[in-house]
C-alpha cells in the first residue's frame, strides 16, 4: 500500500502556481463578458458624472450668487497676489495699475455691504 500514489513526484510536478491559474481564469472571464464589463464600467462613470454634478448644483445653490461672486474674486485676487485674510477692499488692491481696478473695489464694497449691512437689499437691476 503507498498512501501517496496519488502525489506526483517532486519532477513531476506542474509549473503552474495558484496565481497563475487566478490570472488565467480571469483572463478567460473577462474575454468572455467584454461587453458586460464595459457596460458596468459606463454606468459606474456615469453615476460617478451625475453625483458630482448634483455636488456642484447643490454648492452653488447654498452659496448663492453672492457668495459664487465672493468665491470667484477671492480666486482671482490671490491669482493676483492677495494676501490671504484680508478683508474685501484689501484683496481689490490687488488690481492697482489695471484698467479694472475700479471696478475690483465696487465689487469687494459690494461684497462687504451684502455680508455685513443689514438694511442692504439685493436690486437685480442694480
Amino acid at each position: 500500500f503507498d498512501p501517496t500514489a496519488s502525489v506526483p513526484l517532486s519532477g513531476e510536478a506542474s509549473s503552474d502556481s495558484v496565481g497563475a491559474d487566478l490570472v488565467e481564469g480571469f483572463e478567460q472571464y473577462v474575454g468572455q463578458h467584454k461587453l458586460l464589463i464595459s457596460l458596468v464600467a459606463l454606468i459606474g462613470a456615469g453615476a460617478a458624472a451625475a453625483l458630482r454634478l448634483v455636488k456642484v448644483l447643490r454648492y452653488r445653490r447654498r452659496r448663492g450668487r453672492w457668495g459664487l461672486l465672493q468665491d470667484r474674486f477671492d480666486e482671482v485676487a490671490y491669482k493676483r497676489g492677495a494676501p490671504t485674510g484680508v478683508p474685501n477692499p484689501k484683496r481689490s488692491a490687488a488690481w492697482s495699475g489695471v484698467d479694472d481696478a475700479a471696478v475690483a473695489q465696487l465689487v469687494a464694497e459690494r461684497l462687504d455691504r451684502v455680508a455685513f449691512d443689514p438694511s442692504f437689499e439685493d436690486d437685480d437691476a442694480l
